[in-house]
C-alpha cells in the first residue's frame, strides 16, 4: 500500500486560513475607523460647547468690570492651559443702552483631519 502525501493539502488549508484572517482584519479595521471618526466628532462637539460656555462666562464676568474702550474689539482668549489642539476662541463684546450686551463668539477647533467652526451671537443681561 502506498502512503499518500498530504503536504500540499495542508499548505492550501493554511493559505485559506491566512486569507480569511486578512479579510476579517480588513472588515474590523473599517469598523474601528468609523468608530474612531465618530468619537473624534463627539470630542470636538464637546470641546466646542465647552469653549462657548467658557467664553460666555468670561464675558459675563468681565462686562461689569470693563470700560467702553474694550467694546467692539476682537478679544482672543488664551487657551494654552486647557490643552486643546488647534483651538482658537475669539469674541467681540458690543454694548447697548438697555442693559443688554451682545457677545459675538467665534470658536475654531480641530483634531486630526477634522475641523469644527462655530460663529454665534449671544445676549447677556446684567
Amino acid at each position: 500500500m502506498t502512503k499518500r502525501k498530504t503536504d500540499g493539502f495542508i499548505l492550501m488549508i493554511l493559505i485559506v486560513a491566512i486569507f480569511l484572517m486578512a479579510a476579517e482584519t480588513y472588515f474590523l479595521t473599517a469598523g474601528a475607523n468609523t468608530i474612531a471618526s465618530q468619537a473624534n466628532d463627539a470630542y470636538l462637539g464637546a470641546v466646542e460647547q465647552n469653549l462657548i460656555a467658557s467664553s460666555l462666562a468670561w464675558a459675563k464676568q468681565n462686562v461689569k468690570n470693563t470700560n467702553a474702550v474694550t467694546f467692539n474689539k476682537v478679544i482672543e482668549l488664551d487657551l494654552s492651559e486647557i490643552n486643546i489642539q488647534r483651538a482658537v476662541l475669539s469674541l467681540i463684546i458690543t454694548g447697548s443702552e438697555d442693559r443688554q450686551t451682545t457677545v459675538q463668539i467665534d470658536v475654531r477647533c480641530g483634531y486630526a483631519r477634522q475641523n469644527f467652526r462655530h460663529h454665534g451671537k449671544y445676549k447677556i443681561e446684567f
